[in-house]
């Protein structure tokens, strides 16, 4: 039976990864942040640990305009006017990409 999870209120988004061991979804809320919750054995909820967990929003993601992942996670964060925006890889071995 769904749940209603109140602290996801806003959301414009969601991207899901539900192969075995990798089971973990991301939302994207109206404010730009990212919300992530499930497996995390590599690090893909972007917390900067590797245990499972339950809705936590991903430290560090301000301005967020898309999600996506599999056995990872990346966030597409807005840049200002006249500068490219940057991918975000949401793992434990964090690389942050700018153009």
């Amino acid at each position: 039976m769904p749940v209603w999870v109140s602290c996801l209120g806003g959301v414009i988004a969601i991207a899901a990864a539900p192969a075995r061991g990798l089971g973990h979804s991301l939302a994207l809320k109206a404010d730009g942040t990212v919300w992530a919750w499930g497996y995390n054995t590599y690090g893909q909820l972007g917390n900067g640990g590797n245990t499972d967990s339950n809705v936590l929003q991903v430290p560090g993601v301000q301005g967020a305009i898309a999600v996506a992942g599999r056995a990872h996670s990346v966030a597409i964060v807005a840049a200002p006017a006249g500068r490219a925006g940057q991918a975000r890889l949401l793992t434990t071995r964090t690389s942050r990409c700018s153009r």
